[in-house]
């Protein structure tokens, strides 16, 4: 710093580009998590929140390839018992998105995602298909019970999170 070779505003500049190409990355794994799933239509927060989520783990499972495999999964039950395909794939790859802020404010995930789902104007029926995956909830609607089910799938089988094999 004193003799010129380290300058703080050449430091700071280069701390606000990286945060500049992180958003931007974010907002393309968002993007990218949306079309795999085939919903076209969140909005540019609710993008940038998925993307978030493929930086954060939980027991050793990376959190948006966990909800897009949810997403599929419930598609498939919602298809097959003749439930609301769309409520239950948007509600399944949603339903952490409370993760993406959870280390920033207070409250549980599912209360934190809730909030922001009503904050971007998501479909009540979205909403009410998430909130339960945690039994926090009452189940609201036939898609509530897929999205828990695709998240015990998903969570539970086999190579999903670091765990023994003895313990499956």
């Amino acid at each position: 710093i004193q003799d010129g070779r380290i300058q703080p505003a050449k430091i700071e500049e280069k701390v606000e580009e990286a945060k500049n190409e992180l958003s931007q990355r974010m907002n393309e794994i968002g993007e990218e998590a949306a079309f795999e799933v085939g919903v076209a239509d969140f909005p540019k927060e609710i993008l940038q929140l998925l993307g978030r989520l493929h930086f954060i783990t939980s027991y050793g499972q990376n959190v948006l390839v966990h909800s897009i495999e949810m997403a599929h999964i419930a598609q498939m039950l919602a298809s097959e018992l003749g439930a609301n395909v769309e409520v239950a794939k948007r509600g399944a790859l949603l339903h952490d998105i409370g993760k993406a802020i959870s280390h920033e404010v207070e409250g549980t995930h599912v209360e934190l995602g809730i909030k922001i789902l009503n904050k971007y104007n998501v479909s009540q029926d979205v909403v009410n298909a998430m909130r339960s995956h945690h039994d926090d909830y009452p189940y609201a609607s036939p898609e509530a019970f897929i999205v828990s089910a695709a998240d015990i799938l998903s969570a539970a089988r086999p190579g999903a999170r670091r765990d023994t094999l003895e313990h499956y």
